[in-house]
Parts: C-alpha cells; structure tokens; sequence
C-alpha cells in the first residue's frame, strides 16, 4: 500500500510539474547558463517534464482565425538570440485601444489554437498580446521555469514601448505561476487577474520558496482577483485557496465558484463566466 501511495505522489509530481510546466525587440540581460538553469528537482526532471507538456502543446495545426478579426502575427527576440512566436489581437481598425491585456496561458496550451477565443477581450475593449513560451508553437529555446519567467519582463518592456495608458495582465493556470514569479514586474501593470494556478508548487517537486506564487504576493494586493473552481480536476480550489486568502488579505479579491473547472478546458458558458469577471475587475480599476 505504501509503495503504491508514493508511486502515485510520483505520478503527481510528473502532472503537477507540467501544469506548472502562453516585431520591435526590447533586451533584457540574460546569460546563455540561465537559458539552460533548472530550478526545480534533480537529474534534470524540469527540462524533461517541460518537453512533454511542449510536445503536446504543440500537437495539432493551428485553428483558422474567424474572419473579421483583427490578428498581427509578432516575433519578439530576446538577448540570448531566442525569438518568441506571438499575437497582437486588436479592439479596433487603424487605432490602437487604450487598454492592454498580456495572456500568460497554461502550460499545453499554443497562441495560434486559441486567438479565437481571446478575442472576447478584444471586443471589449483591449487589444491582446499573447506568446508562446520558449520551445513553443513557433518560438524558439528550450523551456525552463526560471528564463520562461524571466522571458515575461521583455515582453512586459515591449508592450510598455507602444505606450498604452493601461496594461492588465491575466495568467492561466502555469500563466498565473509565471505571472506570481520572482520575475514578474507587476507593478507595471494596472489589474493583475490569476485564474486557477496553486499557491505553491509540491514539497516534492523541489522548487524554491521563492517560485510560489504564495511568496510574492504583495503587501498591497488591491489590484489583484485570484479565481478557482470546485469543479477543476486539474489545479483543485483547494491548492489555489491559499493564494487566493493571501491576496484578499492585503486588500485583493478572491473568487470561487462551484460550477467552474479548469480554464479553456470548461464549457463555454464557464469561460464567458470567468473572462467576464476578468474583464469587470479590470475595468473596476479605472
């Protein structure tokens, strides 16, 4: 019974570390030894789990946008000569919106399978950036937690340089780890929304303290919603609740709700329900 109990933690930790493992050019300093550091277990177990959960990412073509829509395909490089495969989606034609929202996506999921579906920010008002992360979709390198975490500040920089009065940031799932990261630069943006990402990684996954996103949540958190479902298999409400209590705490907001699974693997209802929410709390710091 106990062999198969931590054969069953070892399965987890496989999942868990997968799920926690989504133009002009801005440099940020990055040496070629932090593109290849892994922070998280020994014997490279980080490197190789990421390289599953990018292997079925980048499964399956690209779904054909929707007529209509307005998509600019972006290729962002970055100091160490890696190229980061991405999407501008705008709100409007010939006229740059006055609001941004930066899409951190989950860890098997592609930009080019889901520009659809984020164009729901698009007609309220934003226009989207979303990339891949390294090794993704058409991006180049190797993924890793720390240089895809690092990785954010650049495309953070590059949204700043096209002078939008308001930036928003929302995080799915691994998006939301990155966005909690000890390398985000947060205070760039005005709302922060994290959607179905646990307050911390397992004891046994072997991560530093300083990657939970229970870890850097700041003393004023007034701007930040943290999201989770009864329903999620996949990130259960239970592992997001810290976060989620940590954040209203220090002035934030935390949303459960029964019905919600996981995001993008929910039905369509559930997702118009938690991008809404996203988009009203963003709006609700204007």
């Amino acid at each position: 019974m106990n062999i198969l109990f931590k054969a069953k933690n070892l399965l987890s930790v496989l999942v868990l570390m997968g799920l926690f493992s989504l133009s002009p050019a801005i440099s940020v300093a990055a040496s070629p030894s932090e593109s290849e550091e892994q922070v998280c277990s020994y014997f490279g177990f980080e490197g190789w789990i990421f390289n599953r959960w990018r292997a079925l990412a980048n499964e399956g073509s690209a779904l054909p946008f929707k007529q209509g829509i307005l998509s600019e395909e972006l290729s962002l490089s970055l100091p160490d000569g890696t190229k980061l495969s991405g999407y501008r989606i705008s709100a409007n034609e010939g006229q740059q919106a006055r609001r941004a929202v930066l899409v951190l996506l989950g860890n098997a999921m592609r930009t080019d399978k889901l520009r659809n579906i984020l164009t729901y920010f698009a007609r309220r008002d934003f226009d989207v950036f979303t990339f891949d992360y390294r090794g993704y979709g058409k991006s180049g390198g190797k993924p890793l937690l720390k240089i895809i975490g690092k990785d954010q500040i650049e495309v953070t920089r590059y949204i700043q340089s096209l002078g939008y009065p308001r930036l928003y940031l929302y995080g799915m799932s691994m998006g939301g780890i990155f966005a909690m990261s000890p390398h985000m630069p947060r205070d760039a943006f005005n709302a922060i929304a994290i959607d179905s990402s646990p307050a911390r990684f397992p004891w046994y996954a072997f991560c530093p303290v300083a990657y939970d996103p229970v870890s850097n949540v700041p003393d004023d958190s007034s701007n930040i919603l943290v999201i989770s479902g009864d329903q999620d298999k996949v990130v259960p409400a239970s592992d997001v609740k810290p976060l989620g209590k940590a954040v209203e705490k220090k002035g934030g907001r935390y949303l459960n709700r029964e019905t919600l699974g996981h995001p993008l693997m929910d039905s369509g209802a559930n997702t118009a329900f938690r991008f809404g929410k996203v988009v009203n709390f963003f709006k609700s710091r204007e």
